[in-house]
């Protein structure tokens, strides 16, 4: 099948195991499969672990930081893998890392502001672009972010923003600017 493909396995990429022999563990893009279904490796585990307890001191010292923003968001995707694997501390690092939510200063609050206000502006024809819905989605979850701090401001911005939805969904925006 791959040669019908013009491609070619690489054997040094390649490792051959079966479930009869436990301590070859069957790895496939980082889980384990072994043990009746996909599980993450005891040490990704800890580091998680690790980077949640380290988000948590980062909490302490400022939930505004881009880095901070950056971290949370890294750590919430790895703890969002251990929700979906089933693992039976991800409820509870969800919990831990809602408690630690990141947050906007003043001047990200402008910077929203002057985001949605761009939008509005923004003619019909631009709305038809795929660029024009990654933008209004991004000031989405800006939003968001914002209702954190200023429920009352997110609100009216939301508002604002309904007003200037894109013209097209994201498949056929995908699609259409790639043809």
């Amino acid at each position: 099948m791959l040669n019908e493909q013009g491609l070619k396995l690489q054997n040094k990429k390649t490792k051959i195991t079966s479930r009869k022999n436990p301590e070859n563990l069957m790895e496939v893009t980082g889980l384990w499969l072994n043990r009746g279904r996909a599980r993450v490796h005891r040490n990704e585990r800890r580091i998680i672990r690790a980077e949640l307890h380290k988000c948590e001191s980062m909490s302490r010292l400022s939930k505004s930081s881009p880095e901070y923003h950056d971290f949370y968001n890294r750590l919430s995707g790895r703890v969002a893998k251990l929700t979906y694997l089933e693992h039976k501390e991800a409820l509870s690092y969800r919990s831990r890392l809602r408690e630690i939510l990141p947050i906007y200063e003043k001047n990200e609050i402008h910077r929203t502001i002057q985001l949605v206000t761009s939008l509005k502006k923004s003619s019909i024809k631009d709305r038809g672009k795929y660029a024009y819905y990654a933008k209004f989605h991004q000031v989405r979850y800006r939003l968001n972010i914002l209702g954190r701090t200023d429920g009352g401001l997110a609100k009216k911005l939301a508002t604002t923003l309904q007003t200037c939805k894109p013209t097209s969904d994201k498949e056929r925006l995908f699609y259409h600017d790639i043809i």
